[in-house]
């Protein structure tokens, strides 16, 4: 399975996970969520969110491994977005592919898992499937912390401010969507 790069998507204004704001293009911004354990830095190329989950390393890991959880909480938006296609072979050197639907409109996401340490540390790449495709890298880490997982989400390797900056939008109501998925 690869990036489908001959049936170019509409492309989204930003980000992942079907967006719908934009924050602001001026320099690095960070932010406290209204979540008491989330943080976010956001740079021209890249972007940083750390969120604490009430749940073990294990089952935050698992989150993102098992294909039947993936289809539950990856579409940004919960109630209005949703996984309709998920392929993947997870595994260093396997791919996936996401499909969701979003407002109405149809999104595909594809990469390739670079690393996989269980319960400590997931890369993989990430791209579009649009005409302006680029792909970043999405590295994850997990680590124990409060009785919890802490999770740090670094996505490196934009060439647009606004698209870190749209991808932190969907990965944010993508986290938020995993939090009530796996929260004890």
């Amino acid at each position: 399975m690869k990036c489908n790069r001959s049936k170019p998507q509409r492309a989204l204004q930003h980000g992942p996970f079907c967006l719908r704001a934009a924050l602001p293009a001026k320099g690095i911004h960070t932010s406290r969520s209204k979540k008491k354990d989330s943080f976010m830095i956001v740079t021209a190329d890249q972007l940083q969110l750390t969120r604490h989950f009430r749940a073990s390393r294990a089952k935050v890991f698992e989150a993102w491994t098992s294909l039947e959880m993936l289809k539950k909480w990856f579409a940004g938006d919960a109630g209005l977005d949703r996984v309709v296609a998920l392929e993947a072979d997870i595994r260093p050197g396997g791919t996936f592919r996401v499909t969701m639907n979003c407002s109405g409109g149809i999104h595909i996401a594809c990469g390739t898992y670079q690393e996989i340490t269980p319960i400590d540390r997931l890369s993989f790449t990430h791209q579009w499937e649009t005409r302006e495709r680029v792909e970043t890298l999405v590295t994850l880490e997990f680590t124990d912390k409060d009785g919890g997982t802490e999770l740090v989400l670094t996505q490196t390797g934009f060439s647009d401010p606004q698209e870190a900056k749209g991808h932190s939008v969907g990965w944010t109501n993508a986290l938020d969507n995993l939090e009530q998925l796996i929260s004890i």
